[in-house]
């Protein structure tokens, strides 16, 4: 027996809520289903997933990447969220994870010479997940591609600057 299936277009800078209504809408699984699954589904397999909190239903946000989809209508919402963080991964080049990890070399780098303990940057490392929502807040802010270096760049030089870092004294 052949299933019905859709091809759906998720647009840039859709959040995980305005994703899962539009599953909805589209007859591809519930909201509800696919809010539970995001919280508290199995996805130990995606690496990137690596210091992301599970439990919230909006948690894989900034890992539903926009795209055009294709869906089974009626679909279980396991098989419709790994479709999404599968398309993540292999967007993820090899060229991406070099660059990351050039990255955290140069955060961590930043730290020690701002003054910060060598136990602190240890126990605060960037991560995937940091960089993800980084990246969320540089689109949010950005009114044209030239301003997202500065922004960026902004953004970092806080994190890294004992007097700026937002996440100090929590």
């Amino acid at each position: 027996s052949s299933r019905e299936f859709i091809k759906l277009t998720i647009p840039e800078g859709y959040t995980c809520r305005q994703i899962f209504a539009l599953l909805e809408e589209n007859r591809i699984c519930t909201a509800l289903d696919a809010a539970a699954y995001a919280a508290n589904g199995e996805l130990k397999e995606y690496w990137f997933l690596d210091g992301v909190a599970r439990g919230d239903k909006y948690c894989l946000e900034g890992y539903l990447a926009p795209d055009t989809y294709t869906f089974y209508l009626n679909d279980d919402p396991e098989r419709v969220l790994h479709k999404f963080l599968s398309a993540f991964d292999y967007r993820f080049t090899d060229r991406m994870r070099s660059d990351f990890e050039t990255m955290k070399k140069r955060y961590a780098q930043q730290l020690s010479n701002n003054g910060y303990t060598e136990e602190y940057i240890n126990a605060n490392p960037l991560t995937l997940h940091k960089v993800v929502i980084i990246a969320s807040l540089i689109e949010k802010e950005t009114a044209n591609d030239n301003e997202s270096y500065i922004i960026s760049s902004v953004i970092y030089n806080r994190l890294t600057d004992p007097g700026k870092n937002p996440f100090l004294n929590i």
